[in-house]
């Protein structure tokens, strides 16, 4: 498997813009929302967060629009964070410590 996608990565052309959801999509983030997410529903969920609302997949840079372009490296840094620890093992995460009981 790859580390890298070589298809080529959606372009963004709005930095408000948000793809539609479909209707299965909309009913998982509900169902994430509402804790009765299926597996199935978590997983597309998850998905349309980070690749529809935070566009982590999506080239971000728009010519002559650095402040728009800084909105978007905002967007998906918010989704690389999601995936981060979706991906990451648990040992390997900086993780707050527990405070310890009074």
């Amino acid at each position: 498997m790859s580390l890298f996608n070589w298809n080529r990565a959606p372009v963004a052309d709005d930095c408000f813009d948000v793809p539609e959801l479909s209707k299965e999509q909309a009913f998982a983030v509900k169902a994430l929302w509402a804790g009765e997410a299926e597996p199935h529903q978590q997983r597309i969920a998850l998905h349309a967060i980070t690749n529809c609302f935070c566009r982590t997949q999506y080239n971000l840079f728009i010519p002559g629009k650095p402040d728009e372009t800084a909105f978007l490296a905002g967007r998906a840094f918010a989704g690389a964070q999601i995936l981060k620890i979706l991906k990451v093992p648990i040992g390997q995460l900086r993780l707050q410590k527990e405070a310890p009981e009074e």
